[in-house]
């Protein structure tokens, strides 16, 4: 897991996450199977801080703090 810290952000307790993945690393999307690899959303609860998050293996993931003032 990357551990992530914040510094003197005031994050609201939750994070948004956005991963776009397949289950492989060799999937990809035809005309048959059109989401194979597809966006993924969700929202977790943050940990103390620093907090371990565990990136999916070939993905690509943006994580959203948003301001608790």
């Amino acid at each position: 897991p990357a551990e992530i810290s914040l510094g003197a952000f005031p994050a609201k307790p939750s994070v948004t996450v956005q991963t776009i993945r397949g289950e492989s690393y060799r999937d990809q999307n035809t005309w048959r199977e059109p989401d194979r690899v597809r966006l993924h959303e969700e929202t977790q609860r943050l940990g103390p801080a620093p907090f371990a998050f565990d990136f999916p293996p070939c993905s690509i993931t943006a994580l959203t703090f948003r301001r608790s003032r």
